[in-house]
């Protein structure tokens, strides 16, 4: 969950600011002329429609890899044989930056 809500890409990918982000995302989809001003990481930016755009797909593919290396860590738990094996997974590793 931190390595979900942690940001990425100058975005913050809270809860909230994921869903605030695909609905503007929707907007820009049904108006090619949309533009926003959003506040990123680094302050204040003005994004028009393809920006926007791609700045959802930075935030949704940074959270579906934090989802997969979530399931992936749970599966290799649930496999491992015996206490020390579980022990022994890196439960740091795969996970994408946060920024």
């Amino acid at each position: 969950f931190a390595r979900e809500t942690g940001g990425t890409g100058g975005f913050r990918t809270d809860r909230e600011s994921q869903s605030l982000i695909v609905g503007a995302a929707l907007a820009a989809t049904l108006d090619p002329g949309y533009t926003v001003e959003w506040k990123s990481s680094a302050g204040w930016v003005n994004l028009n429609a393809t920006q926007l755009l791609a700045a959802a797909q930075i935030v949704r593919a940074h959270v579906q890899a934090c989802f997969s290396n979530e399931r992936a860590l749970g599966t290799a738990i649930e496999q491992a044989g015996d206490p020390q094996a579980v022990l022994a997974i890196d439960l740091g590793q795969g996970w994408p930056a946060s920024a």
